[in-house]
């Protein structure tokens, strides 16, 4: 008669697993099975074979105790052949372990396992406690520089978590260090709202992830990169009179910052000036006079000038130059443009001049 597999070990409680196990390799349970006269097949019946997976833990025989003609003719050592002894013993493994998840999983798996042979098949349960882990953020930490004065929205960083976490977890900001950032979705984001080095040079940012249960907490850092004032509006050109003597406004600048200084760099001209505007609360680039720069404007001798301006902040730092142009109308002599130079005309006059001549004479 034939007498069924008798199960050691099982039924039984496995090794804790953590949700997000990434290690298939780690052994959850041991057991064994024996049968004293046929060969003995075990596995993990569905829907859990998806997840674990029962190996025989068979002891090989090393190849060195086959003989070279056993060998010749195909005869395999044990662990690579079908042949099972009476007494087996086989591990359970976790076979997809990165889908393992506390949540769906509501803290266990029971893990139906049949063995069988060629007449009869029996079957114990493995418990496997899902133990629950917090989110992990697979790309933590981390820096961004941005130039002041931004104050239009970025996105600073996607934050990306391991599989079984993708699903269940949401993250907020916790910490925004009084600066206009925020989480939307899995991105740390710089929401509406100027940056400005004089005021806050870096922002440390607590961004919390949680499952519902657990939680995890990561900082990103905001590197506000000061570049100074920037023209940002400004002509290109302006046009003066070389008979211009007086104090004379030609432009006004637009600035992204408030500015410490607006300047002439090299070259520089004495005819020409920037300087602050209380009452208007701008900076302007105008003509200085003839008394103030100890020279009269001369189309002949500079019929343009090219104004290189750059303003610095409190700190120091420069902005980028830009150019202005102020193009020089020539002062030229008075011409008579309503009398023809035609031939007949010329003689005309001639007759005139002479008829007058001639009055003379009489006097």
């Amino acid at each position: 008669m034939d007498s069924p597999p008798v199960f050691t070990a099982l039924p039984a409680t496995g090794s804790n697993i953590f949700d997000g196990l990434k290690h298939a390799t780690e052994t959850l349970h041991t057991f064994s099975v024996t049968d004293s006269d046929d060969t003995v097949t075990c596995s993990a019946r569905a829907p859990e074979n998806a997840l674990f997976e029962v190996v025989a833990g068979v002891a090989p025989i090393p190849p060195y105790n086959l003989s070279a003609t056993a060998l010749a003719v195909g005869i395999l050592p044990l662990e690579q052949s079908t042949v099972t002894p009476p007494n087996t013993q086989y591990l359970v493994f976790a076979h997809n372990p990165g889908v393992f998840d506390f949540e769906r999983s509501s803290g266990a798996v029971n893990v139906e396992i049949t063995c069988g042979d060629s007449v009869s098949t029996v079957k114990e349960t493995l418990i496997v406690n899902i133990i629950n882990t917090a989110p992990v953020i697979t790309n933590p930490g981390g820096s961004s520089d941005v130039a002041d004065p931004l104050s239009g929205p970025l996105t600073l960083k996607t934050l990306d978590y391991v599989t079984f976490d993708k699903s269940d977890a949401t993250c907020s900001m916790t910490s925004a260090d009084g600066g206009p950032f925020a989480v939307t979705g899995n991105q740390i984001v710089k929401t509406d709202g100027a940056l400005n080095f004089e005021t806050k040079a870096t922002y440390n940012l607590d961004v919390t992830c949680t499952d519902g249960l657990l939680q995890t907490t990561d900082t990103y850092v905001v590197k506000v990169q000061n570049v100074g004032p920037k023209i940002t509006s400004l002509p290109t050109a302006s046009t003066l009179d070389e008979w211009q003597t007086a104090e004379k406004q030609l432009t006004t600048l637009t600035l992204s910052e408030d500015a410490a200084d607006c300047v002439q760099t090299s070259p520089t001209y004495n005819e020409f000036n920037v300087k602050y505007e209380p009452a208007t609360k701008v900076w302007v680039i105008y003509y200085v006079s003839v008394a103030v720069a100890g020279r009269s404007l001369s189309y002949d001798t500079n019929p343009f000038y090219n104004l290189h301006i750059q303003c610095s902040d409190a700190a120091g730092v420069k902005g980028a130059e830009k150019i202005f142009t102020v193009h020089i109308n020539d002062n030229k002599a008075p011409t008579i443009d309503n009398i023809s130079s035609k031939p007949n005309n010329i003689c005309l006059i001639k007759d005139i001049l002479a008829k007058i001549l001639a009055l003379f004479r009489y006097f």
